[in-house]
C-alpha cells in the first residue's frame, strides 16, 4: 500500500499536548504527517499566508486569542477552505456542537484521544475534503471520470488541478 502524505498545522500553545499530539501522528505505519507547529493563532494565521495544509488541529485555549469557540471562529475566518479539528481540553457539548455548527470537521477531548483515534481522523477529514473540494471542480468543469481515474492520494498534484481556474485537459495516472 502507498504511503500517504498529509500537512497539519497544529495550534497548540501547551508544549506536551503539542509534543503528545506529534508523537501519536508520527505512530502511523501508512501515513506520514507533516506537522508544522505553533503556539499562537497569530503565528497560525501566517503560516496559513505562507504554506498549503491538509487540515488544521486547533486549541481552543490560546493566549493570544479569546477563549472558546471565539478562537475557532477566528481561526475558521482565515482557512474557512481547510478542514479544522478543534482539539482542547474543554469537555463541554456545548461548545463541541457549537463549533461543528459553525464549520469545524470535528471536536475532540485531548485527554480521551488516542494516537490511533486522531490519525484516523485526521486521514479521515483531510480525504473527505479533498473528495468534496475534487467534486465540486469536477462538477464545475463538465468533466465525468469513474472512480479509479482520480485519486486524491495523489496530494500536491491534484490540489495543483484543483487550483487551476479554467477547464483544461484531466491527466489521470
Amino acid at each position: 500500500m502507498e504511503t500517504r502524505i498529509i500537512t497539519a498545522l497544529l495550534i497548540e500553545d501547551n508544549p506536551d499536548d503539542a509534543m503528545l499530539i506529534q508523537r501519536y501522528l508520527a505512530g502511523s505505519p501508512r501515513v506520514i504527517y507533516k506537522v508544522t507547529h505553533v503556539d499562537r493563532l497569530a503565528d497560525g494565521v501566517k503560516m496559513l499566508n505562507s504554506m498549503s495544509f491538509d487540515v488544521i488541529l486547533l486549541d481552543l485555549g490560546l493566549p493570544d486569542a479569546p477563549a472558546g469557540i471565539k478562537t475557532f471562529e477566528k481561526a475558521y475566518a482565515h482557512a474557512s477552505s481547510i478542514p479544522i479539528i478543534v482539539l482542547t481540553g474543554y469537555d463541554d457539548d456545548t461548545i463541541a456542537v457549537e463549533s461543528v455548527q459553525k464549520g469545524a470537521q470535528d471536536y475532540i477531548v485531548k485527554g480521551q484521544v488516542t494516537g490511533g483515534m486522531l490519525g484516523r481522523e485526521v486521514v479521515l477529514e483531510a480525504t473527505d475534503y479533498w473528495s468534496s473540494i475534487t467534486n465540486k471542480r469536477i462538477g464545475a468543469f463538465g468533466v465525468y471520470a469513474d472512480h479509479a481515474a482520480l485519486d486524491i492520494t495523489d496530494g500536491p498534484q491534484v490540489r495543483s488541478y484543483l487550483a487551476y481556474e479554467k477547464p483544461g485537459p484531466f491527466v489521470g495516472r
